[in-house]
């Protein structure tokens, strides 16, 4: 019985000590949780700057290729071997320059050719001009005298051999010579007469150029004598005018963008020698998307900045807006042309930026500062490291600053980074200032 009691007290003992100690644990929690309720939390770390007065320009930001104020791919009109090509790819050129040569040497020859016969046209002309020498009379005289004396000797000998057939007759009739020996009588008796009545031909035309040069040149004569010589001077003008097109010149001031074959080739009509381009002001081809047509106009500022270029902003102006809209692609393309002489390679390409409007000294804040309500913008600003809300009236916007036209003030500091922690009212750790920009 006693052992029964000492186990109930000992059980009672434990029960009572194990609730002493969650009523203890439970007393450090509610002090605990007294303590954190009176704590007060750290004011948010913010950065702020003040508003800045500077450039502002609302643009279209585009990609566009350089491209040459014009391109000539230079395409002989004669065909033959290319003996010679001067320049190189990147080699400057002028309008004018001979670039190349193709082989003449069968032209070369047509013109030597014709210019022997407008030697002669001359001579001819001259001669009709100033009449017949004396001693070229004479030589016809004695011309037509030593043709008549020929032609009589003919008729004597043919006389005779018609003689010598009569008697052949008789005697082949006799029996005494053979027919062939008749029929070849015959036959120089037939070749005579053909000799004989070629010699009168002859002596007709000898008369007739004796007379001529009697009778002196008439003026029909020498308008045609002066129309040959003329056609012969025509002729070498025109072999001369062809020998150009055996030659390379460049039809404008410019580089050598491409080579297209060697010294050595055939060429001809059918494909280019050389690739050229005019780049001392090139253009830049832009393609806008069409929804944004209205915005631009010619004459608006363009600048652009390269990769090869660093630092560097060339400017240029819009020249042509195309009519029309590629169906494909729903872009319209601008053409830009730049305004100082400093050129850049055809090919490469630069950002556009279009600039729509530009305003010189305006109030602009960094574009994460503002905060867009459904009331209107609105930015935060620190004062006795309390954060204030203030309505403002934007302008032009980049995707770095935006302009403020209405709200600020010069003196206010206004939260850059850290305004989506904090809200009206709240305290904060100001921490170092934004720097402005340049």
């Amino acid at each position: 019985m006693k052992k029964k009691w000492i186990l109930i007290t000992g059980i009672c003992v434990v029960v009572l000590a194990f609730a002493a100690l969650v009523g203890s644990r439970v007393q450090q929690k509610k002090a605990r949780a007294e303590a954190l309720k009176q704590q007060v939390p750290p004011p948010t770390a913010v950065a702020v700057a003040a508003p800045r007065q500077g450039r502002m320009v609302d643009a279209l930001n585009l990609t566009g290729n350089v491209v040459a104020q014009q391109e000539v791919q230079l395409v002989p009109k004669a065909s033959g071997r290319l003996n010679s090509l001067w320049v190189q790819e990147g080699s400057p050129v002028v309008r004018g320059q001979q670039l190349g040569e193709i082989d003449h040497a069968e032209l070369d020859a047509q013109i030597l050719q014709a210019q022997a016969s407008a030697q002669t046209a001359k001579a001819n002309l001259a001669q009709m001009q100033n009449g017949p020498l004396k001693t070229q009379i004479a030589q016809a005289r004695a011309s037509v005298r030593q043709l008549e004396a020929t032609l009589q000797q003919l008729q004597t000998s043919s006389a005779q051999t018609e003689r010598d057939l009569q008697r052949q007759q008789a005697l082949a009739a006799e029996g005494v010579i053979t027919p062939q020996q008749l029929e070849l009588s015959r036959t120089q008796l037939q070749s005579s007469k053909q000799q004989i009545l070629a010699m009168e031909q002859q002596i007709v035309g000898a008369r007739a150029n004796l007379q001529q040069l009697l009778d002196g040149t008439r003026p029909e004569q020498i308008e045609s004598a002066r129309a040959q010589y003329h056609q012969a001077l025509a002729t070498i003008r025109l072999y001369q005018a062809q020998l150009q097109n055996y030659r390379l010149i460049s039809p404008l001031t410019g580089i050598v963008t491409q080579k297209h074959v060697d010294p050595g080739n055939l060429v001809g009509s059918s494909g280019p020698v050389l690739s050229l381009a005019q780049n001392q002001r090139p253009e830049v081809e832009i393609f806008l998307p069409e929804r944004e047509i209205e915005k631009v106009h010619t004459g608006q500022q363009v600048e652009l900045r390269a990769a090869g270029f660093a630092n560097q902003v060339f400017i240029a102006h819009l020249t042509q807006i195309s009519p029309i809209v590629n169906p494909q692609t729903r872009l319209v393309k601008l053409t830009a042309r730049l305004d100082s002489s400093r050129s850049l390679p055809s090919g490469m390409l630069v950002d556009c930026q279009i600039v729509l409007q530009e305003k010189q000294k305006t109030w602009v804040v960094p574009a994460e500062s503002v905060i867009h309500e459904k009331t209107g913008d609105l930015v935060y600003t620190v004062k006795n490291k309390t954060v204030t809300a203030k309505p403002v009236k934007t302008g032009l916007r980049t995707p770095e600053e935006i302009e403020v036209l209405q709200g600020l003030v010069a003196a206010d500091q206004v939260i850059v980074k850290g305004n989506s922690f904090v809200r009206p009212g709240d305290k904060v750790q100001v921490q170092a200032a934004v720097q402005e920009a340049q």
